[in-house]
């Protein structure tokens, strides 16, 4: 009021109202423009979430899940197959068996190498599909990696082929197409039952 006095006429009435109006409250337009200002921050903060939820459904839209199977395929052989029953596809990064506590690669022949002395004596035959880095599994798809050709029909190639397949250990180490890797891990190998059982 101090301030409204000293100054003279129609410039002391505008000071005094517009002071009055700053300590009266907000008026009906402030309230609207704050509650404009909350639903833009609202609906900024559901289109993050929506974006980020989106991203993550595309994730598992497309993640590939390799699993190994072991059973009698192509006319009676005993088979070491890789499936992917994920719904995109896997980039192999890596792939070992481990024989009898020794590590090999499935990009090179050692592993037929390491097979053969078994192998040879009871004219059994391994077939090894050689898979480097950076091979790509698609959808559905499923690779024979090692396959005993007609272990089914001999039964000394049939218990050499189980007894082989009983000591193997498969890794493969994989990842989808947004980077994410995943691990099979360091499985027992086991073999057909369906040969076990006859």
């Amino acid at each position: 009021m101090d301030l409204a006095t000293s100054l003279n006429g129609d410039r002391a009435v505008v000071l005094f109202e517009t002071v009055r109006q700053v300590t009266d409250g907000l008026q009906a337009s402030d309230y609207i423009a704050i509650s404009s200002a909350l639903i833009a921050l609202i609906t900024f903060g559901a289109t993050i979430w929506q974006a980020h939820i989106a991203h993550h459904h595309n994730r598992l839209s497309v993640m590939p899940r390799l699993v190994t199977t072991c059973g009698l395929r192509h006319g009676g052989s005993a088979c070491l197959t890789v499936k992917n029953s994920g719904l995109g596809p896997a980039l192999l990064m890596s792939c070992t068996i481990t024989l009898l506590d020794k590590e090999y690669s499935l990009s090179g022949r050692s592993l037929l190498n390491a097979l053969r002395p078994y192998c040879e004596p009871v004219c059994l035959q391994p077939h090894l599909t050689m898979l480097g880095p950076d091979v790509v599994i698609p959808a559905g798809a499923e690779i024979a990696l090692l396959r005993f050709e007609n272990s089914a029909t001999n039964p000394k190639q049939e218990e050499i082929a189980c007894w082989l397949l009983d000591r193997m250990f498969i890794d493969l180490v994989y990842k989808s197409m947004y980077g994410d890797v995943r691990s099979v891990g360091k499985r027992r190998v086991h073999p057909p039952s369906i040969l076990s059982e006859q």
